[in-house]
């Protein structure tokens, strides 16, 4: 589920990306909504992520009354259907609890094993040292791909707030972490020259290394 989730996040930021300086993409917003919402069934939390899409029309200087409009009924189409569905095979309204339950409040992360809090600080120690060395440098990059890298911080920091919150949804949301730390630290990666991001690229694949292998030493024989 969180990878068809995944899947249909991703087809929704290709939607989005086409909608830059384009106030009439009212197409683009209520299908890539859409398919942020149909993930969402999988990965409730996931509905939050949407506001985060408005503030990215803003970026591609997009968002207007015809594209807000779209979005929300993007939004709306798909729990229309699961409510309607559900209650004609569920009239008893049990299946609510089920529902409310993706979206139970619960910060556990320091219920974690040792070496996943270990790893998950390291990972946010790195990200946040590519992007310190991303946006210094956005000058030198496109009106559009700024907007793109600036669309997905929020992603980033938004997926992230929500794994650490809906603790329920804390694995799910891995893959969507996966998905925006490849594609924002990528880019200084690939296009900054020097020493500098080379061993930041080389510390990032020694502690997923590390991270494997304290996994498997901890595997019970």
């Amino acid at each position: 589920g969180a990878h068809l989730a995944l899947t249909l996040t991703i087809i929704s930021f290709f939607m989005f990306f086409e909608m830059f300086r384009n106030s009439d993409a009212s197409e683009h917003a209520f299908l890539g909504t859409l398919f942020i919402t149909l993930g969402s069934l999988f990965a409730k939390p996931l509905i939050f992520v949407i506001p985060l899409c408005w503030l990215g029309f803003v970026q591609f200087k997009s968002f207007s009354l015809r594209t807000f409009l779209a979005s929300v009924f993007g939004m709306l189409l798909p729990w229309i259907f699961y409510f309607a569905i559900s209650y004609y095979f569920h009239p008893d309204w049990l299946w609510i609890n089920k529902l409310l339950h993706g979206f139970n409040i619960e910060f556990t992360i320091s219920q974690r094993p040792l070496n996943e809090i270990i790893y998950l600080a390291a990972m946010i120690l790195l990200v946040f040292v590519a992007l310190g060395g991303l946006y210094p440098n956005m000058h030198n990059d496109s009106i559009q791909t700024r907007a793109k890298l600036v669309f997905l911080s929020y992603i980033l920091f938004g997926v992230f707030a929500l794994s650490m919150i809906f603790s329920h949804s804390y694995f799910t949301f891995t893959p969507f972490l996966a998905m925006a730390i490849s594609l924002l630290m990528s880019h200084p990666l690939t296009l900054r020259q020097g020493n500098f991001y080379s061993i930041i690229f080389i510390i990032f694949v020694v502690v997923n290394l590390a991270f494997v292998v304290s996994n498997l030493i901890n595997l019970p024989i």
